[in-house]
């Protein structure tokens, strides 16, 4: 599947009930993993870079795709996540980053798992590693100007040591903490964190 579109990036929520009819689709008719092979937009701004953390999100989880593709990761001047400006110079753009917050935490391998919030602010996903000893879960901030505060409760995994990192208008998928299970998290307005997470269990 290819995600292309006038304005898929910058409206990244009307495509969910399209994704959704399709997902149904494929289970019915054909029972196969679905992959976002393509999909391209604008990267060099912080809207866009949190517009395509959605439509990944709304792939994920909607369309429930086994694997997202980002075209161009490196690219000629001005595009891509990897801008090359000539042969020795390049630019890191803000989408890289967000792109980043999912694919640096998520392997081959891995599998979906329920993730809810009745929060409308929020979008979180969450995956788990083959043998069970690692979790990420994915939390995407939507408003413009809220922190929220998020209680989290996560169910059949006992964390051993867990790690946040963030990225936002000023950060680039940093290290911001360490995980504590009891206090809540707080997620600000317009970003992107990353939980990554090890389990107790041998």
């Amino acid at each position: 599947m290819h995600g292309y579109c006038s304005g898929c990036g910058s409206t990244p929520d009307r495509f969910i009930p399209s994704m959704s009819s399709y997902h149904n689709f494929v289970m019915q008719h054909i029972n196969k993993p679905v992959f976002q092979t393509e999909f391209e937009d604008g990267s060099g701004t912080w809207a866009n870079a949190i517009n395509t953390a959605l439509v990944m999100h709304n792939a994920l989880t909607a369309e429930k795709v086994s694997v997202y593709l980002y075209w161009d990761l490196f690219w000629g001047p001005g595009t891509a996540l990897v801008s090359m400006n000539d042969s020795s110079l390049y630019t890191i753009k803000p989408t890289y980053y967000t792109f980043k917050q999912y694919s640096a935490f998520i392997d081959a391998n891995w599998q979906h798992v329920e993730a809810s919030t009745d929060n409308t602010g929020i979008r979180i996903s969450a995956y788990i590693s083959p043998d069970n000893k690692k979790l990420t879960a994915v939390i995407i901030n939507s408003t413009d100007s809220t922190n929220i505060l998020l209680n989290l409760s996560i169910k059949n995994f006992s964390i051993s040591k867990g790690e946040i990192y963030r990225s936002s208008q000023t950060e680039y998928c940093v290290l911001v903490g360490n995980y504590n299970k009891p206090a809540p998290l707080k997620i600000p307005a317009n970003s992107v964190t990353t939980l990554s997470l090890t389990s107790s269990k041998k």
